[in-house]
């Protein structure tokens, strides 16, 4: 897999992540406190939609690097912190 498309894919679902964190925790109200929440995931989700219609020329990255990894590295914190909160 192209590390740009990997990106992509990562990006999508720390926003779908956070999303659903979010409407886990409050349901379809709107928080004041907790908004921003829904907004990050909102965010994340147009940006990886947003990057998903770049080439791969136009938009990093183009190898596996730091920026991978810290992307992989939050999908998983949240990841694990979502199972712990459905869990509880």
């Amino acid at each position: 897999m192209h590390p740009k498309r990997l990106a992509d894919i990562l990006f999508f679902y720390a926003g779908v992540l956070n999303v659903a964190q979010y409407v886990t925790a409050h349901g379809v109200q709107v928080v004041p406190g907790s908004a921003w929440q829904l907004f990050t995931g909102f965010l994340f989700c147009l940006y990886a939609a947003y990057r998903w219609t770049r080439l791969d020329d136009e938009a990093g990255p183009t190898e596996y690097g730091p920026f991978i990894y810290f992307l992989v590295a939050l999908c998983v914190v949240l990841t694990v912190i979502t199972v712990g909160f459905a869990a509880s």
